[in-house]
């Protein structure tokens, strides 16, 4: 009988040498092929943890550019917003790395209602319409890992255009807390 332990270890190196090596040979497959058969099994493997965050988002992107850009808000961008609300930090953190590679396919319903809210939302002194109802959870604004709320202010900057006014000044970086600065 064989350690799982070893098993999930050879699993894993076994992932990421497939990722490697689709990354290194993304312009030899037929276009239709990575569209239709690679892509939807890497964002898949995106959304149910089959492999990084990390090592798979970058590959999503890649190939999505192969996509047509009616498809692109249902193939590409419908995974990637759900992924928003993961707790997994490293998740977050290439979510929030990769932005600038999408979002300006991203319309202004999708930005104020699906991806601000986790952004800002988890701060209990902000009190925005589209922060009703949601658990505390820390990301955002009110995570602890202080590489992850620089992430998300730089994020702001390439979201903001995409969300009214009013929630933009509720934002909580004109009273940062102690810590933030300190860290910062």
């Amino acid at each position: 009988m064989s350690d799982p332990r070893k098993q999930i270890l050879t699993n894993k190196r076994r992932n990421l040498n497939i990722l490697r090596t689709l990354k290194e040979s993304v312009t030899s497959f037929p276009t239709e092929f990575t569209s239709y058969r690679v892509l939807p099994s890497i964002i898949s493997a995106l959304e149910y943890g089959g492999a990084s965050a990390v090592a798979i988002l970058p590959l999503v992107l890649q190939f999505g550019k192969n996509v047509s850009p009616e498809e692109y808000p249902t193939v590409i961008l419908a995974p990637l917003i759900k992924l928003f609300a993961s707790p997994d930090r490293g998740t977050r953190m290439a979510l929030l790395e990769h932005l600038p590679e999408f979002s300006e396919q991203l319309d202004k319903k999708m930005v104020a209602e699906q991806i601000w809210p986790h952004l800002v939302c988890r701060n209990p002194r902000i009190n925005l319409q589209h922060c009703t109802n949601r658990p505390l959870q820390q990301t955002g604004f009110s995570d602890t890992v202080a590489v992850i709320r620089e992430a998300t202010i730089k994020s702001i900057i390439l979201l903001s255009p995409k969300v009214s006014p009013a929630i933009v000044a509720h934002l909580p970086i004109s009273n940062p807390p102690l810590s933030w600065v300190i860290e910062f």
